[in-house]
C-alpha cells in the first residue's frame, strides 16, 4: 500500500503544477509534452532557489532602499527608522517571514514604552510598511513564479493615526512688529531675523528653498521648485512670487556674488541642516529679546497662512497655492491655466497688513 505521506506530497505537487499550467494564460496544447515538462521543472527550480524565510529586510533597507532616496533629510529619517527597528529586534537581520501582525503590534507597543510620541509612532510604522512593500515589489515577480516574500502583514494592521498639526505657531501683528523693531548685534541673530522676515514676506518660503533657490529675475521674480515635495509631484511643486519692495534690500544683502544660487547661504553653511540649526538658534535668542519665548522659523509660515485666511479672508485654496501645497481638486486644476498672480496678490495683502 502506498505511504499516505507520499500520496499527500504527490497530491500537493500535482495541484501546484496544475496551477502553474493554468497561470500560463494560453492553452497548454500549444506546448509539446517535453516543452511543458521543461517549463514546469524550471518553475520548480526557481521556487526552490528562493529563501525559505524571505529576505533580510535590514539588508534591503540599507543596501537597496536608502541609496534610492535622493532627499537628504528624508534619507536621514529613514536611517533613524531603521535604527529604531534594529533596536527592537536586537539582531543583525530581520527576515520578512518573521514580520506578521503580532510583530507589528509588539513593535508599536515597544515604541510607546520607549516614550515615542504619536507622531513618531506613525512615522516609524509608515516607514516600515513602505520599505516592506517596496521589498515585495523588488524581489517578487509573480508572472515568472518568483515569490520571495509571499506574506503581507499590513493587510490586517491598522496604522496608528497621525496627530493633527499644532496650531500654536502663529504670531499676531504686534509680535511681528516687535521682531521687526529689534536690532540684534550678533551676526547669527541678525541672519535669523532677516530669514524670518524673508519667509513672512515670501508666502512662508521654507528655509530649504532659501538655501537652494537659483532663479531671481531682474524684476525680482523668485522662481523655484519646493525642495520638500518637488520629487513627489508631477508639477514639481513649482512656485513663482515677486519679492515685495519691503524686503528687496534683504535679497540684495544676501545675494550670492558668484550667482550659482540666488542667496549666499549655501556658501556660509555647507549643509542645509547646518543652515537650519543656525537660524533656529538665532531665533531663540531673538525671541527672548522680543518677549516671544521659543521663537522658531516655521512660525513665519504659520503666521503667513493664518493672517491670509483668518484676518484677510483669502480662501483656503488660495492660501494653499501660496504655500505650494498640492491642490485638493487635482482633476479640476488640470483644466485651469496656471496663474501665479494669485500668489502675489495674497502675499502683498499679508505684507501690507503686517508692516504698513
Amino acid at each position: 500500500m502506498t505511504d499516505p505521506y507520499i500520496q499527500a506530497r504527490l497530491g500537493e505537487r500535482i495541484l501546484r503544477l496544475n496551477n502553474e499550467i493554468l497561470d500560463l494564460g494560453i492553452s497548454p496544447d500549444t506546448y509539446t509534452a517535453k516543452n511543458l515538462k521543461d517549463y514546469l521543472l524550471k518553475q520548480e527550480e526557481r521556487q526552490a532557489s528562493l529563501p525559505l524565510h524571505g529576505i533580510d529586510l535590514f539588508e534591503f533597507w540599507e543596501k537597496d532602499f536608502l541609496p534610492s532616496v535622493r532627499n537628504q533629510r528624508t534619507r536621514l529619517l529613514y536611517v533613524t527608522s531603521l535604527n529604531r527597528l534594529r533596536a527592537f529586534v536586537s539582531g543583525h537581520e530581520l527576515r520578512t517571514s518573521c514580520i506578521n501582525l503580532h510583530f507589528l503590534l509588539d513593535y508599536e507597543d515597544w515604541l510607546r514604552k520607549e516614550h515615542v510620541g504619536a507622531r513618531g509612532v506613525n512615522l516609524y510604522m509608515t516607514h516600515l510598511k513602505r520599505v516592506f512593500m517596496l521589498a515585495k515589489d523588488f524581489h517578487n515577480d509573480e508572472e515568472q513564479g518568483i515569490v520571495a516574500i509571499p506574506n503581507n502583514p499590513f493587510a490586517k494592521y491598522k496604522m496608528p493615526l497621525q496627530p493633527p498639526p499644532k496650531r500654536k505657531g502663529s504670531l499676531n501683528r504686534e509680535q511681528v512688529r516687535a521682531i521687526l523693531d529689534c536690532e540684534p548685534q550678533e551676526k547669527q541673530v541678525r541672519l535669523a531675523k532677516d530669514c524670518f522676515l524673508l519667509s513672512l514676506c515670501l508666502a512662508g518660503i521654507n528655509s530649504a528653498d532659501l538655501y537652494n533657490v537659483e532663479i531671481l529675475t531682474p524684476d525680482y521674480l523668485l522662481e523655484y521648485d519646493r525642495t520638500k515635495t518637488c520629487s513627489r509631484r508631477a508639477d514639481r511643486a513649482h512656485q513663482k512670487i515677486h519679492v515685495p519692495p519691503f524686503v528687496r534690500s534683504l535679497c540684495d544683502r544676501y545675494r550670492d556674488p558668484y550667482r550659482k544660487k540666488v542667496f549666499v547661504f549655501h556658501r556660509r553653511y555647507s549643509t542645509l541642516r547646518g543652515f537650519n540649526r543656525a537660524i533656529n538658534a538665532g531665533l531663540k535668542k531673538l525671541g527672548e529679546a522680543c518677549g516671544i519665548p521659543g521663537l522658531y522659523y516655521y512660525q513665519a509660515r504659520h503666521t503667513f497662512a493664518s493672517v491670509a485666511h483668518n484676518e484677510l479672508k483669502h480662501s483656503i485654496e488660495d492660501v494653499a497655492k501660496c504655500l505650494a501645497h498640492a491642490p485638493v481638486m487635482r482633476v479640476t486644476v488640470g483644466y485651469v491655466k496656471e496663474d501665479f498672480s494669485i500668489v502675489d496678490e495674497v502675499n502683498q495683502d499679508v505684507v501690507r497688513y503686517l508692516f504698513e
